[in-house]
């Protein structure tokens, strides 16, 4: 790792996928009255964990050093996965947490369903997602709370083996309850917004179906300051030019600063360090004659190294827009078009490894979908993000000049660890006046 050290990687490496809209009603319920089996759920307010909390007392060093477990899966199915989901305005993922709910499912499936699974998320996905969750918590300038659930419906009989790795490697808590019912809905809304800091809320707006027999939820809420904050006397309105043609002002902050400058012949940018300068803003505009969509379809996790080994320090005038995103979609057709097909067909997908419901009926994914919120202002960044997986029953330098790193056009950013080269966030900024 960097000069930090390793121990920041997993927080580093949780995250959810983004795609979601509006505030909403907040709820008057909080997850404490809610009674898991477990209470060995991560919370972000824990002390982060000690080295000697790694399986068989091995370092951190050691055990990211071993050939298993390797990100190589996480950053082509994070790239793939945003391919899929760049249609709508202003479209923003984090691939992590929708890892981490599939992987959990995956953990469960069995045969060819396991197979397709594993294709996607690697075959190393229970190692990976382990590792992954190893750390979380607080440091200076940095947040981050990530939690996993099991929502069990009462008519589901599952397997002890998964629940117990459920609870152990995933840390998960697991609760009973009647899925169809109202109280099921609240329950589930007041765990998302809990984990989430108030960011997410309302994530259910209805009961789920009568045949809903689980409900796999992550979780995820992230504060991190900027290594040197944006001065807010600094901000004022500049001109946004949509690729459409047309115009905008929106509030848009400025700094003048050696910062870390990344280019090739497609697109150039700017890395924008939080505190402790693992986690990263890279902000990457397109060359004229390219649109932002077409700069991501190049931007593969090799590309995207290529550019990170090759970043230069500069002087620069940054200009960047604060905005707030927010997304609320489902992601099923996007995983099925990237090979998960089985898992969703009633009769053909084998979860059997999770069990069955109590007339013997096996278990397909009905949906998944992602809910989120992320803001990006003159502090840093927050954002809050909620993951489902359903399963229905039956189925510095000397002087020169700066370069003018003016992001007044459609671009795309990453928050990602330079080390790993995961990103927590993908995102494309089409306009950021658009209202959240």
């Amino acid at each position: 790792m960097g000069k930090h050290g390793k121990r920041w990687l997993g927080i580093l490496m949780a995250g959810s996928l983004l795609m979601g809209c509006g505030s909403q009603q907040g709820i008057n319920r909080t997850v404490e009255q809610l009674t898991p089996d477990s209470s060995a759920a991560l919370s972000g307010t824990e002390e982060m964990r000690e080295i000697a909390d790694i399986p068989g007392g091995q370092t951190v060093q050691d055990w990211e050093r071993e050939e298993d477990g390797s990100y190589d899966a996480l950053q082509h199915f994070s790239h793939q996965l945003m391919l899929e989901n760049m249609e709508e305005v202003n479209p923003v993922l984090s691939p992590l947490s929708a890892y981490l709910a599939l992987s959990m499912a995956a953990c469960g499936a069995e045969g060819d369903t396991a197979a397709e699974l594993e294709a996607l998320l690697g075959a190393d996905h229970e190692r990976v997602s382990e590792k992954l969750l190893l750390l979380v918590g607080e440091k200076e300038g940095i947040e981050l709370t990530l939690a996993d659930s099991v929502w069990l419906d009462e008519a589901l009989e599952a397997a002890q083996a998964w629940t117990e790795q459920i609870e152990g490697e995933y840390q998960g808590e697991i609760y009973h309850t009647d899925l169809d019912t109202r109280k099921a809905m609240e329950d589930i809304n007041a765990w998302a917004e809990e984990k989430t800091q108030g960011l997410v809320k309302e994530f259910l707006n209805t009961p789920m179906a009568e045949e809903a027999r689980l409900c796999l939820l992550n979780a995820l809420y992230l504060k991190a300051d900027w290594q040197s904050s944006f001065d807010g006397y600094a901000t004022r309105e500049n001109i946004w030019y949509r690729e459409d043609g047309t115009e905008k002002q929106v509030d848009t902050m400025h700094k003048r600063g050696d910062f870390d400058y990344v280019a090739d012949e497609g697109m150039d940018g700017v890395i924008l360090p939080f505190q402790g300068e693992e986690l990263v803003f890279l902000a990457l505009r397109p060359r004229q004659g390219q649109t932002v969509r077409e700069l991501y379809g190049q931007l593969t996790p090799e590309r995207l190294s290529g550019l990170i080994t090759g970043r230069e320090e500069r002087l620069m005038n940054v200009a960047l827009p604060k905005f707030t995103v927010s997304c609320d979609r489902e992601i099923t057709d996007a995983l099925q078009r990237l090979g998960v097909e089985r898992a969703f067909l009633p009769g053909l997908a084998d979860f059997s490894g999770i069990g069955a419901d109590v007339n013997g009926l096996p278990l397909s994914i009905s949906l998944v979908r992602q809910k989120a919120v992320l803001e990006l202002n003159e502090e840093g960044v927050k954002a809050g993000a909620v993951t489902q997986v359903e399963m229905l029953a039956g189925s510095g330098m000397p002087a020169e000049e700066a370069i003018e790193m003016t992001l007044d056009h459609p671009f795309v950013y990453l928050i990602l660890d330079l080390e790993s080269q995961v990103p927590l966030f993908v995102g494309i900024l089409d306009d950021p006046s658009r209202d959240a």
